[in-house]
């Protein structure tokens, strides 16, 4: 069923940019090497977790609280990642709340696919048992980041699914023919003589003419 899940064009430009730089496992998910990769600097700081970035100059600094645990750090990194890859402009400098909000929600589905992008997640879906766990442990976020993403991964193949099965009893319907519906018109028997005796008379003169 894993075939069913489709990726988003977000996904597979994270899928795309991580096999490049060589980041194929959990492992290889390590804050400070994607930072690198991406001319991002990672900050330690006493105040609040942000990220600022120059569209102009391609660079941001991404700023973390001190006090954060490892868990924490790499989840709040993948949250503020998608700020400088993703939006234009400082939020600083936005007026409308409902667009920060907007991009807000926009960075929440951006952690869950940089934190546990789906080709790496997917080596580990035979393990049904305590499935969310193991992705927590291996992936190095909390266990709810790990249950939210698997049930984003199910919600979306659960759509895939119930599109196929539509597709699959239309496929299965039989088109219905309109014209199969309509009743022969039946030639009344004198209309028919009428029409015979008039072939004859016109195919007569023809005879005649010749």
């Amino acid at each position: 069923m894993l075939s069913l899940y489709s990726k988003t064009p977000i996904e597979q430009w994270l899928e795309e940019f991580y096999k490049e730089h060589h980041i194929l496992s959990p492992n290889d998910l390590d804050i400070y090497k994607i930072a690198e990769s991406l001319n991002i600097v990672i900050e330690k700081s006493s105040g609040p977790d942000r990220s600022i970035w120059d569209d102009e100059h391609k660079i941001a600094i991404i700023f973390l609280h001190n006090d954060h645990s490892h868990i924490q750090k790499r989840e709040i990194f993948f949250h503020e990642l998608c700020h400088p890859l993703r939006h234009c402009g400082s939020q600083e400098n936005m007026y409308s709340e409902e667009f920060l909000m907007m991009q807000e929600v926009q960075a929440e589905q951006f952690q869950l696919y940089a934190s546990m992008p789906f080709f790496m997640v997917s080596e580990y879906c035979h393990q049904i048992d305590h499935l969310a766990a193991i992705l927590a442990n291996e992936f190095h976020v909390s266990i709810e980041l790990a249950e939210t993403r698997l049930k984003q991964i199910e919600a979306r193949i659960q759509g895939a699914e119930s599109v196929q099965r539509f597709n699959d009893v239309i496929q299965e319907q039989p088109v219905p023919n309109s014209y199969k519906t309509v009743a022969k018109k039946v030639v009344p028997h004198h209309a028919k003589s009428l029409v015979e005796k008039a072939l004859f008379q016109k195919q007569k003169k023809e005879m005649t003419r010749q």
